[in-house]
């Protein structure tokens, strides 16, 4: 007699391979049971982490401000000629990184007017649009400086999570040529670098300013700074520039601050200490109906910073401030309209 040695079938005796096929597939079962719970609970945490983190931040953003708070326009803003601007601090901050060019052309998408882009200087001296904080938190490191990279080293920096260089830290005059004639207006935030302090460095760093502009064939331009030195020299600079190029325009502005002993000792919140600037760069804390009226007087516009509650948006916009620098510029797009049209309603002349 030949006994059947079939691969499928191992041979055993009849009661003992019952019991091993029953514990078998109860182990079976159950393992299918809990892979299945597991694969569920996996979705429903994904589901709320995705709705926390990703959903609930981008309608929080695109959302309009609620117009049951902003309550009714005043005179200051009623009697404008023109529709204050809106400007995006940094591009569209919601969408990416602040100061990538992922951040700019959300901006534009959305219907920005007017952009807010930092310019500090490299070791090589070419500006790079990145504050100081941001490439220290990237990098993980407190102590380092923009100048301590050259601009190569820089623009290679990723400083969002996508990794496909979307989010890299650009050049300010590719900035500024991509995006000043799409907009009203571009704001270049000069910031001051550790090694920008004595006069020649001053003189350096607004000489950087005033060409990259000049590249980037921007005729919309305002720069503004902390920096009274480096500003005041921006200014005589473009202004000899402006003598050489019907077509070149860069207008400056100082800031009016008063948070700090440094800003009082630095005098920086006296707002119209240099008589000639055209613009009023305003912490928000100190703008007021009665110091936009003063600067409208001596041939300045105000531009308010940087409003991002919806209590900062309506006291600037109360005072009748020219432009806003806000991370929140679609927020403050839906204020401006929904006063401009309660204007109308109550007849008073925009």
């Amino acid at each position: 007699m030949r006994l059947s040695t079939s691969p499928t079938l191992p041979i055993a005796h009849g009661s003992k391979m019952v019991g091993y096929d029953k514990r078998r597939r109860g182990r079976i079962g159950r393992l299918t049971q809990g892979n299945v719970l597991a694969f569920f609970a996996l979705l429903v945490v994904g589901f709320f982490l995705v709705t926390f983190y990703v959903i609930l931040p981008k309608l929080q953003s695109d959302k309009s401000v609620s117009t049951e708070n902003n309550g009714l326009p005043t005179l200051a803003f009623c009697r404008r000629r023109a529709e204050p601007l809106a400007c995006a601090h940094g591009g569209d901050v919601n969408a990416a990184p602040s100061n990538s060019m992922a951040a700019f052309n959300a901006a534009l998408r959305g219907g920005a007017e007017c952009v807010e882009v930092d310019a500090s200087r490299a070791k090589d001296n070419v500006l790079v649009a990145v504050h100081a904080r941001d490439l220290q938190r990237v990098l993980g490191n407190n102590s380092v400086q923009v100048e301590h990279f050259s601009s190569q080293e820089i623009t290679q920096i990723d400083m969002g999570k996508r990794k496909d260089g979307h989010d890299r830290i650009p050049k300010v005059e590719d900035v500024v040529r991509h995006v000043s004639s799409k907009l009203k207006t571009v704001i270049v935030d000069v910031k001051i670098g550790p090694s920008d302090t004595t006069e020649p460095q001053e003189e350096r760093l607004a000489g950087l300013v005033v060409d990259a502009v000049r590249r980037a064939g921007c005729q919309n331009c305002v720069a503004i700074g902390k920096a009274d030195g480096v500003l005041t020299k921006i200014h005589e600079k473009s202004r000899r520039q402006r003598g050489l190029d019907e077509k070149y325009a860069l207008r400056v502005g100082l800031v009016a601050v008063n948070e700090t002993e440094a800003h009082l000792r630095d005098n920086m919140h006296k707002p119209f200490r240099h008589a000639t600037t055209e613009v009023l760069a305003a912490h928000f804390g100190m703008t007021d109906e009665a110091l936009v009226d003063e600067a409208h007087e001596k041939g300045k516009e105000v531009y308010s910073w940087t409003a991002n509650q919806h209590w900062m948006m309506k006291k600037v916009l109360a005072a009748g401030t020219d432009a806003i620098i806000t991370d929140q510029f679609k927020q403050v797009r839906s204020f401006i309209h929904d006063w401009r049209t309660k204007c109308a309603d109550i007849k008073l002349e925009f």
